[in-house]
C-alpha cells in the first residue's frame, strides 16, 4: 500500500518482457535504395542485402596454420568458429572457452556438430580434442 496516495498495487508474476532484435539497413543499403529511387527503377528486384564485413585482421595474427575461419549467423553472428573448434567474440576480440561433456561439445547450447554442419566445416571431436590439448587451449570439462 502506497502511504501518500493510499492506493494499493497489484503485484504480478509476469516475466519482463524481451527485447526483439530490429534489423537495421546499412548505410549501402540506403545509397542503393536512393539511387533507384533517384532512376524510378523497382526496388524490390534491385536492393541486395549485404552484411558488412568484419575487420579480422587481428584474427589473422591468432589463427594458426591451416585454421581457416567461418563466421556464425544470427542469433551467432557476433562470433567466429574455427575448422580447429575455436570459438572468438568479434567485439571483444576473445577465445571463448566451450563447455566439454561426455559425449559432445557445447557453445552456449548449441552443440559444436551442428555449428559445424550448419556452417559447411567437417566436424571430427577427435581432431578438435587433439588441436586443444596440442595447444593448451581451455575447456569447460575435461577431455
Amino acid at each position: 500500500m502506497n502511504i501518500r496516495s493510499g492506493k494499493t498495487r497489484l503485484v504480478t508474476n509476469r516475466k519482463p518482457r524481451k527485447w526483439k532484435r530490429t534489423t537495421y539497413i546499412t548505410q549501402n543499403q540506403i545509397d542503393q535504395l536512393e539511387f533507384l529511387i533517384y532512376n524510378n527503377l523497382p526496388i524490390s528486384d534491385k536492393l541486395i542485402d549485404e552484411k558488412d564485413s568484419v575487420d579480422t585482421e587481428w584474427f589473422d595474427q591468432v589463427m594458426k596454420p591451416e585454421e581457416q575461419y567461418v563466421e556464425l549467423p544470427y542469433p551467432n553472428d557476433k562470433y567466429l568458429l574455427t575448422t580447429f573448434g575455436r570459438i572468438f567474440n568479434i567485439k571483444s576480440k576473445k577465445q571463448l572457452i566451450p563447455m566439454n561433456s561426455v559425449g559432445n561439445l557445447y557453445f552456449q547450447k548449441y552443440r559444436f556438430q551442428d555449428l559445424f554442419t550448419n556452417n559447411g566445416l567437417i566436424y571430427s571431436k577427435s581432431f578438435i580434442k587433439e588441436c586443444y590439448l596440442k595447444y593448451n587451449w581451455r575447456t569447460s570439462g575435461k577431455w
